[in-house]
C-alpha cells in the first residue's frame, strides 16, 4: 500500500511536470519574421545621419557637410563591397572594416579646420564603448 502511494504520487508530479513543459513551450512563439529580421539604414541614409551628427559636433560649413556625405557614402560603399568580397572570413572582414574606418577617419580629419579635428577627437572618445558601432558618431 505504502510503495502504491509513493507510485501515486511520483506520477502526479511526472505528470504536472509535462503539463507545465508544454504549457511553457506553448506561450514561448517563435519569433515572426519581422522580428527577426534586422533593418539596416542605406549608405545613403547612413551618410546623412553621420553628416547631421558631425555638423551638430563640429558646426560644419555647407561646403564641408557635402564632402563629409561624400566620404561617408564612398566609405559605406566600400564596406558593403569588402563585406561582399570576405564572405565568411570573418577575420579579413573585420581586418577590411578597420582600415576602411582609419581611411575615412583621415579623409574626415582633413575636410576639417584644427578646431572642429579636436571636438571630433572628443567626439569619438566619448562615444568608444557606448556602441556596436564604434566609428565616429
Amino acid at each position: 500500500m505504502k510503495s502504491l502511494k509513493v507510485l501515486l504520487i511520483a506520477a502526479t508530479i511526472a505528470s504536472a511536470n509535462v503539463a507545465l513543459a508544454q504549457e511553457n513551450a506553448a506561450t514561448k512563439q517563435a519569433p515572426t519574421d519581422q522580428a527577426v529580421k534586422k533593418t539596416y539604414m542605406t549608405p545613403e541614409e547612413h551618410a546623412t545621419k553621420q553628416t547631421e551628427k558631425l555638423t551638430s559636433i563640429c558646426a560644419l560649413s555647407a561646403d564641408q557637410q557635402t564632402e563629409v556625405k561624400t566620404i561617408y557614402l564612398e566609405s559605406d560603399y566600400a564596406m558593403q563591397a569588402s563585406n561582399k568580397a570576405a564572405g565568411k572570413d570573418n577575420a579579413k572582414a573585420e581586418a577590411d572594416y578597420k582600415k576602411l574606418i582609419e581611411e575615412r577617419k583621415q579623409k574626415l580629419e582633413a575636410v576639417l579646420t584644427p578646431d572642429q579635428r579636436k571636438k571630433f577627437e572628443e567626439a569619438i572618445k566619448a562615444n568608444n564603448g557606448k556602441s556596436n558601432d564604434k566609428d565616429e558618431k
